[in-house]
């Protein structure tokens, strides 16, 4: 946010209690729904490395701006180092470099590391038939 607002307020049971914006805490409502979004993936992550479990998300990030997702692509990627993640979008442009997008009849393309499987799932159904 290049340092518009400040830390984020959660009670015991991780609710969150607003934000620090302009010295004073803001309730969360009044941010954009992306801005709530990004809050709201960035608690998810942090929580399943901190318990070792995988992550689901299911196009969390549709609300966010192209600069927000290529921080966003790095830092899921820092943490499929630890944990894995599994993303299912219809806007893998988002999260996948060309180059790493299954190509042609190819149902899924793995990187030489390991750490990721990008999946058509229309081809893969269509290869098991």
């Amino acid at each position: 946010t290049r340092d518009r607002y400040g830390e984020l307020e959660l009670g015991p049971n991780l609710e969150s209690g607003g934000i620090i914006a302009a010295g004073q805490a803001r309730d969360i409502g009044r941010l954009s729904i992306g801005t709530r979004d990004q809050l709201s993936t960035i608690m998810r992550l942090a929580l399943a490395e901190q318990i070792g479990s995988v992550l689901v998300l299911d196009d969390q990030l549709a609300q966010s701006d192209a600069l927000r997702m290529m921080w966003f692509r790095q830092q899921l990627r820092k943490s499929a180092e630890n944990i894995q993640i599994l993303i299912l979008t219809c806007r893998r442009e988002d999260y996948l470099e060309l180059d790493e997008l299954p190509q042609g009849d190819e149902p899924y393309r793995e990187s030489d590391d390991g750490l990721l499987r990008a999946v058509n799932l229309e081809k893969l159904v269509q290869h098991a038939l």
